[in-house]
């Protein structure tokens, strides 16, 4: 074998050129060395890996040359090349055809954790066991293969790559059914607050550690409200009732005008959700949100809301 080529299709000259740079550093880090030359045409480039002098490899110095071009390539394929192939994916076996639905479900394939590059030693670049997986499939390719189309290669090769992908996308497809759900779902209680009828004036709703929350009257007696007879059913889609289903169903049973919120830590979850659901209606304290809690030295009687 006297070099490899890796030929890239016109609209991604750009791509190209990112790539070449990565092989030449990959090439000069090399000790027993290959050169890479671009080879610009009308309507696609080639990239050639070759020996200086134009002469074969020997056997150990092939392995190491493609095992060199394999890391390097592997590494620009999951960065440069792995998001427009989960969206061709999603388009293909899902039917998602809007730039919003792909942007927010190839979110969710970002938050797997192999998605995250492990921790780089020295001046090495960081690496994830997806690209040491594509790495290996690239070089077994090549050494029977040592020209080929990169975009074929994506579309028709690397078989383990791909259903690596598709497991990904099948993970966040149903992170991304189960959250819209979950919003729509969230809407409507929204609506339903929107419209009903305040029963009291203002509640205090205090987060003190934890999943821990006391939902306090104007004079600061615990309130306790009685959801079995209130009937509101607060269920979640895919979901088991937890806490904060509870204090959700608690709030909109109470039906306050106002709601005050006591937190050290306003970014909680529940704490959120509730913000979002009752709007307008509910407030963090701001000088409990400040780190100090406005109720240290504030009477309350005991009513913690548990689940």
């Amino acid at each position: 074998m006297k070099s490899i080529t890796i030929v890239q299709m016109a609209g991604s000259y750009d791509a190209a050129d990112r790539l070449y740079e990565r092989l030449e550093e990959q090439a000069k880090a090399e000790a027993s060395g290959f050169s890479v030359i671009r080879r610009p045409y009308s309507r696609y480039r080639e990239l050639v890996c070759f020996q200086p002098e134009g002469l074969t490899w020997p056997q150990g110095d092939k392995r190491k040359i493609i095992k060199a071009v394999s890391s390097s390539l592997a590494k620009y394929i999951v960065q440069e090349k792995e998001d427009g192939l989960l969206r061709t994916m999603l388009t293909r076996l899902y039917k998602y055809k809007e730039a919003d639905e792909h942007e927010r479900i190839v979110a969710y394939c970002r938050e797997i954790p192999d998605f995250q590059p492990e921790p780089a030693k020295g001046k090495a670049e960081a690496v994830t066991r997806r690209e040491k997986a594509l790495a290996a499939e690239l070089e077994k390719h090549m050494k029977k293969n040592p020209d080929f189309n990169l975009d074929g290669l994506l579309l028709f090769r690397l078989p383990e790559y791909r259903e690596e992908l598709q497991e990904m996308l099948e993970y966040a497809v149903d992170e991304y059914m189960m959250d819209k759900q979950y919003q729509e779902f969230i809407s409507l209680l929204k609506y339903f607050v929107f419209i009903q009828q305040a029963k009291i004036m203002s509640v205090h709703l205090v987060h003190t550690e934890g999943n821990e929350f006391t939902l306090y009257n104007e004079e600061m007696e615990p309130i306790q409200a009685d959801l079995e007879d209130s009937g509101i059913t607060i269920e979640t889609p895919d979901r088991e009732f937890n806490f904060e289903d509870l204090i959700v169903s608690t709030l909109i049973t109470v039906a306050p005008r106002s709601i005050l919120i006591h937190t050290l830590n306003p970014d909680f979850q529940v704490i959120q959700t509730i913000l979002q659901i009752f709007d307008e209606k509910a407030k963090v304290c701001d000088q409990c949100a400040a780190g100090k809690s406005c109720l240290d030295n504030r009477p309350v009687k005991s009513g913690k809301l548990s689940p």
